[in-house]
């Protein structure tokens, strides 16, 4: 039978292989069957006695970012960053899974299992090899104590120690499973890698918060050194100089108004003197009405003195002699005859005080004069400086509108800017304060002893490896086997032969 027969004969087209063939083969090559279900058993048994009896442990963490209760986003929100602010570009979950395979992370864990107490005593044999090979005291002496090749050495071996897994795969809570072949070893590494993925968050998060005050920064410095180009800072000390200037000329000016006010007060009062005297000393008195005058006030007073003698002499008529008595007739007709005579003259204005008046006035005439011309030159020379002073406030106030023009232009620069310094600000103190956004469980489980593959799975594995081994030996053995077992290969051997009979067998 050639080999294609063969292999035509082995596939089945409903069934793919020939399930009867095969068991018609295992009962013809017993022995072969035998052989490899023993060798196939021998092997997994072999395997599962080979393994390392591991301590597993493990702890669960959480992703508190996604479920919104980060400490972050409180200190964030306390901070007045908004929450849109503190996204990151990765996910929290595919960046603790690829904590794994992280060069960087391995070599820091390494570092930090170096550094423990039990480390001389740690037992980093993998999980499917019993060596001592593989004993920390061992890796020390073939390393001779080099601290890079023993770190080498290290970062080879622990990330095939433990796995991070999302059994929910939503991204939120973690399990983080570590196993080794001595407890303590085990108890160790757990500590380790869980204090070391917290860490590295905190560095991550950390990160993310000085990249972008870098950038912030960056910003800072560019609008500054515009600002610097558009003289910001001058025309910030130009506005205020303006500013106290134009309050300085509006004092000045006040000043200058209330005194212009006062001095055409005094003008006007000096000018009303100055006309009142020159009417007065313009006004012509007549020198025969003043010696009336004057005569009238002689009469008066000796009309007055008259009759203070007369009431005298009166007073003693009683012991007056003849004499005496002579006397105050005279008198009487005296003062009679003056009575009368002041009667005629008549009792008009006495022209003398006016007389007194405008002597005076002629002499206080020159004062009020100059008085005058003073009031009118400063009310003159006041007018000039009020014009000089509006001029001056005028351009100032031109300069000042400019100047704020130019800054108000400026303002949306000068705002961002301001923002941009808070932000810097805001992402620095985040920067510092800076805390995981992993929550781990206060326990982790209790180390548990057995072995990476249990007797179950082993018995699964077993029985998979027992028939496809047993399959490709029987197919194989078949294919090479070129000796006729009964009539069935006969006729395929030689299909044109008919078969008569089977010889029948004899007992020796």
């Amino acid at each position: 039978m050639n080999l294609k027969s063969k292999i035509d004969r082995l596939i089945d087209e409903s069934t793919i292989l020939n399930i009867p063939l095969l068991f018609q083969l295992v009962f013809r090559y017993k022995f072969l069957s035998i052989f490899t279900i023993v060798a196939c058993l021998g092997v997994t048994y072999h395997l599962y006695n080979k393994q390392v009896e591991v301590y597993w442990s493990s702890i669960r963490f959480s992703n508190l970012k996604e479920k919104s209760n980060s400490p972050m986003d409180a200190i964030s929100v306390a901070l007045g960053s908004e929450k849109s602010d503190r996204s990151f570009s990765s996910s929290v979950a595919e960046e603790v899974k690829a904590l794994r395979v992280s060069m960087d992370f391995t070599r820091k864990v390494a570092k930090k299992v170096m550094k423990d107490d039990y480390f001389y005593n740690m037992n980093f044999n993998p999980t499917n090899n019993k060596t001592k090979e593989f004993f920390a005291s061992s890796l020390i002496a073939e390393c001779e104590k080099d601290e890079t090749c023993l770190i080498e050495k290290l970062v080879a071996l622990i990330p095939g120690f433990y796995s991070i897994e999302d059994p929910e795969r939503t991204g939120l809570n973690f399990v983080l499973e570590v196993g080794t072949a001595d407890k303590r070893t085990t108890e160790i590494l757990l500590s380790i890698i869980s204090d070391s993925i917290s860490e590295s968050r905190v560095d991550s998060i950390r990160m993310t918060y000085t990249d972008q005050r870098k950038s912030a920064e960056q910003l800072v410095r560019k609008e500054k050194k515009r600002l610097e180009d558009e003289q910001y800072l001058a025309l910030i000390k130009n506005k205020e100089v303006l500013r106290k200037e134009i309050d300085n000329l509006q004092s000045e000016i006040q000043i200058s108004k209330k005194l212009s006010l006062e001095n055409q007060s005094l003008l006007s009062i000096a000018k009303a003197k100055v006309s009142k005297s020159n009417t007065m000393i313009k006004k012509q008195i007549d020198s025969r009405e003043l010696n009336q005058d004057k005569k009238r006030e002689f009469l008066k007073e000796r009309i007055d003195n008259l009759r203070k003698d007369v009431n005298a002499l009166e007073m003693l008529r009683f012991s007056h002699s003849t004499k005496e008595i002579e006397i105050l007739n005279s008198l009487k007709k005296e003062l009679r005859k003056s009575e009368n005579e002041l009667m005629k003259m008549g009792n008009k204005r006495s022209l003398a005080s006016l007389n007194k008046f405008v002597d005076k006035t002629q002499d206080s005439v020159e004062e009020s004069e100059f008085n005058f011309n003073v009031y009118k030159n400063y009310s003159e020379t006041a007018k000039e400086n009020s014009k000089e002073l509006t001029l001056r406030n005028s351009i100032l106030l031109d300069n000042l509108l400019l100047t704020q023009e130019k800054l108000e232009k400026l303002r949306p620069i000068v705002d961002f800017l301001k923002a941009l310094e808070s932000k810097v600000i805001q992402l620095k103190l985040l920067e510092i304060t800076s805390t995981s956004d992993l929550k781990f469980d206060n326990f982790a489980t209790f180390p548990v002893k057995s072995k990476k593959i249990s007797r179950l799975m082993i018995f699964v594995y077993s029985f998979f490896f027992v028939m496809f081994t047993i399959l490709g030996a029987l197919c194989l053995r078949f294919i090479t086997d070129d000796n006729i077992y009964d009539e069935a290969d006969l006729k395929r051997i030689f299909p044109d032969i008919e078969v008569l009979g089977v010889s029948p067998k004899f007992e020796e």
